[in-house]
């Protein structure tokens, strides 16, 4: 029983609308602000982008000679002719999980879509660390991905290569650390890093000509950025 100064109206919480209590729900305005809100942000997404579509050239990527798991060179001017992914990845590197999380759904989606977008990923290595790296990658996906692994990925879509650490150094330093936009920065306010390392958790979008479109982190909204954008690039390249 409550106290006689105490009236049912008094009690904590008392008049507030319950979240989910029967068919209550229905009419508590705070459930419906929440799904107004699920359902408006995404819309929202594209104007929100302050870069437009598809994104400037940053640079123009020279050619250099990476090597595949077997051993054989292989050259950058390769990609040219589709949209490409890159991803830089070492043994030592911490966000290069995440990265290469990100990399497997790229995979996934190109494929569900159907669109001729590629993905490469250098191993800072030799070639048989590139090997390993393939077969780990590529690998039967695990229980939580099977429900949305496509019946059939196209294994050739997604090329692995190698380079020797201090010559992929080289290249990254001049041609793709100073348009590296680390993790949450905003997409158009640059930062280039001192440490290789950085683009361990980064994706760079190429395009057809190995023009390079933009870096992104693997962290956040990066991932859609990359799909979104690398969409735009391959459509632009087609007009």
């Amino acid at each position: 029983m409550s106290s006689p100064s105490e009236t049912p109206g008094d009690s904590p919480g008392a008049g507030r609308p319950p979240l989910f209590v029967g068919k209550g729900w229905k009419k508590n305005p705070y459930v419906w602000a929440a799904v107004a809100g699920v359902l408006t942000i995404p819309l929202l997404k594209p104007f929100l982008r302050r870069i437009p579509d598809p994104p400037a050239v940053l640079a123009q990527l020279a050619d250099r000679t990476f090597h595949q798991p077997s051993g054989r060179p292989v050259a950058l001017y390769s990609l040219r002719g589709r949209p490409t992914v890159m991803q830089i990845t070492f043994d030592d590197c911490a966000n290069c999980q995440r990265s290469l999380s990100a990399m497997r759904r790229l995979w996934r989606e190109y494929d569900k879509m159907n669109v001729d977008i590629g993905l490469v990923t250098i191993v800072a290595g030799t070639s048989e660390a590139a090997r390993v790296f393939a077969q780990r990658a590529k690998a039967r996906p695990s229980a939580t991905e099977k429900a949305v692994w496509p019946v059939t990925v196209a294994k050739d879509r997604w090329q692995i290569w190698a380079a020797e650490p201090a010559q992929l150094k080289k290249w990254a330093d001049r041609a793709l650390l100073p348009h590296l936009l680390v993790a949450g920065a905003a997409h158009d306010a640059g930062v280039a890093p001192q440490q290789l390392h950085d683009l361990g958790g980064a994706l760079a979008l190429i395009d057809p000509q190995l023009g390079l479109r933009g870096i992104y982190p693997t962290s956040g909204l990066g991932p859609d950025e990359v799909l979104h954008r690398s969409i735009h690039v391959m459509l632009a390249a087609r007009k």
